[in-house]
């Protein structure tokens, strides 16, 4: 069976039921999601259903459910960007430092044989981290509260998150000699480029009253890119992507297009705009296909 798959994939998959380290990794994993839920989901029932109530009513389990998925939706989220990357990382950084890549290159798999093997032993990897604490995620589903349509956006949302981290990590681990170069490039670029995305769309937010007295002077697309592109540039992270489109979900009740009301002196317009997870489907489709190919197109260069 193996023996039809991509070879570097095969390699990695029989090695990888050889090593009790992977199956350790994973249980500590289940371990550290299994008391977080269990921590915050009895704060959440405490909360909910009080010691005085003697009643409890449907929207009190809808709502408890809601939140045991919001929750564990958070933590699966954590675990695509930042955990299912980690072997990612020294795929190919790990084969330089041991001198095993320019062996590689010699047999008569093509460069981008080699990073796909990589990538599809990355997402087996992943896709483990993903769907092993699936029982906890759907608890949330079981008790109510939570659509089939947001089951599977959410699934569909971790995914192209783990394929995005995934990409990202193999472009760094050809980039540097060192795993631990990789590391601090994915994990310095992943975790600033969050606070940075938040400061510029809280400017954005806040331009509308800085500008007041200038509106009747700026045309009507440009007053509403200033007002609303914080939806757009949601798009550009994971983490506001998907909080922004569930806040707008919330606050608009659509999961694919929500309208705005820019309003000017002498006139009042409604826009339309997709909610962030759908433009960042795009980027992310299209990034992670340009970061393969440069890092296939660099790993077929000769070695200096």
């Amino acid at each position: 069976m193996l023996k039809r798959v991509n070879p570097v994939l095969a390699r990695h998959l029989q090695q990888t039921t050889h090593r009790n380290r992977a199956f350790w990794l994973l249980g500590l994993y289940l371990l550290a999601v299994t008391i977080l839920t269990l921590l915050f989901g009895s704060l959440i029932f405490t909360s909910t259903f009080a010691p005085y109530v003697t009643t409890i009513s449907m929207s009190d389990i809808y709502q408890t459910g809601r939140l045991m998925f919001t929750l564990s939706s958070v933590l699966l989220l954590v675990a695509a960007s930042a955990l299912a990357p980690i072997n990612a990382l020294g795929a190919l950084a790990s084969e330089r430092e041991r001198g095993t890549l320019d062996l590689l290159r010699l047999t008569t798999l093509r460069a981008r044989s080699i990073v796909l093997g990589k990538l599809g032993a990355a997402l087996v990897n992943g896709t483990l981290y993903i769907l092993a604490p699936i029982p906890l995620l759907m608890m949330g589903y079981w008790l109510g509260g939570i659509s089939l349509l947001e089951l599977v956006l959410t699934f569909a949302f971790l995914i192209m998150t783990m394929l995005f981290s995934l990409s990202l990590a193999l472009f760094f681990s050809s980039l540097t000699r060192k795993t631990i170069a990789a590391v601090l490039l994915f994990y310095g670029l992943t975790f600033a480029t969050l606070p940075l995305i938040g400061i510029i769309a809280f400017l954005f937010q806040a331009f509308p009253f800085v500008l007041e007295d200038f509106l009747p002077s700026i045309s009507l697309p440009l007053q509403a890119f200033l007002e609303y592109g914080w939806v757009l540039l949601a798009a550009l992270h994971p983490y506001t992507a998907g909080i922004v489109s569930y806040a707008l979900w919330m606050e608009e009740g659509s999961w694919f297009f929500n309208t705005f009301t820019v309003r000017s002196p002498l006139t009042t317009y409604f826009i339309t705009l997709p909610s962030p997870w759908i433009p960042y489907f795009v980027l992310v489709l299209l990034l992670s296909f340009l970061l393969l190919r440069s890092t296939w197109r660099r790993l077929a260069r000769p070695a200096k």
